[in-house]
């Protein structure tokens, strides 16, 4: 559905006609700066591999299925934002440029290409980026928690599913020193609980996952539902002209929309594939459960997500803010 500013839920219209007999069945199929080789010695647990530059500091894989599911994932927001690739009203003659949490580094490759101008600079705790990017980006391994000492101003810092891997509040006040005045911050987060407006996703392993997952945030420090509340504290840092946009997002193609329709195939597979790498960690990790009791669970919930009898929707938060001119 359309990006709204904070205020009512605008129920998503179920696509008519869906099969009761719906078998969860769906198909689905990658620094340039110097880095010491512990920062490749990644972590290898139940199958898969972590970044140990701040053993975890962020909770989630950094694979190549991980990689894949990203930028699958980007793909999808900017079919969902119609396209774009911020909401920010940047200048066209914007200049330093920072990406938190650049991940396979694709925004930062895509806004390089498109603001030739700009100097773009991505940074993440995982050398996960390409070797061959456009001149004008730069990528350096760097924990965001650390002090900013980059020796330049900012016109334009964006940031997105950092899932609660930088302390919120602190990271807000970061972003805001690191600007030059009347530079603009953008922050992106799809927060839980799952949600649903017609009582269909009572009494799913979907929602015991999602409800789940909101208490072992709470376990670890790491609120996932902490974006509800970014509005205000960015407000609370002192920025200025802070919009909030919520694009609202099946999880499957449920809805009778094209467009969402077309999201919720992608979303789909963006959440199926990383479901695992989402929950085994931390369901072993914290909750003390075995890997057999959870690849159960997330088989269950795996059917949940492809029900299209289930009409289930996420909400990705987009905050927009601008630092005042001193």
């Amino acid at each position: 559905m359309a990006a709204a500013h904070s205020g009512g839920l605008t129920q998503i219209e179920v696509e008519d006609g869906e099969d009761p007999g719906f078998d969860g069945s769906y198909d689905s199929q990658s620094l340039t700066t110097s880095l010491t080789s512990s920062v490749y010695k990644y972590r290898h647990e139940h199958g898969r591999t972590y970044q140990n530059y701040r053993d975890g500091q962020y909770p989630f894989p950094n694979d190549e299925p991980e990689l894949d599911r990203l930028d699958f994932q980007h793909h999808m927001f900017r079919i969902l934002q119609d396209e774009k690739l911020f909401m920010a009203p940047i200048p066209a003659d914007v200049g330093n440029v920072l990406d938190v949490g650049t991940g396979t580094g694709i925004w930062a490759i895509e806004f390089a290409d498109m603001y030739t101008s700009a100097n773009v600079l991505g940074i993440d705790l995982s050398p996960t980026q390409p070797t061959w990017v456009p001149p004008n980006v730069q990528f350096e391994i760097c924990d965001a928690n650390d002090p900013w000492v980059f020796g330049r101003k900012f016109d334009y810092i964006h940031a997105r599913y950092l899932h609660n891997a930088v302390a919120e509040k602190r990271f807000f006040r970061q972003a805001y020193d690191a600007l030059k005045p009347g530079g603009w911050f953008e922050m992106m987060e799809s927060p839980l609980p799952i949600h649903c407006d017609d009582g269909t996703l009572q009494g799913t392993a979907l929602l015991q996952w999602s409800e789940s997952m909101q208490k072992l945030g709470e376990a670890i420090g790491c609120g996932f539902d902490n974006a509800w509340n970014y509005q205000q504290w960015i407000k609370d840092t002192g920025f200025i002209n802070v919009e909030q946009y919520i694009h609202r997002y099946p999880i499957n193609p449920w809805p009778k929309d094209p467009k969402l329709k077309k999201v919720g195939l992608f979303e789909q597979v963006v959440f199926t594939d990383g479901l695992e790498g989402f929950s085994v960690k931390l369901y072993v990790s914290v909750l003390g459960w075995t890997e057999e009791e959870v690849r159960v669970l997330l088989a269950q919930v795996r059917k949940d997500i492809t029900n299209r009898n289930i009409h289930a929707y996420l909400s990705a938060i987009t905050v927009v803010a601008q630092k005042p001119l001193e």
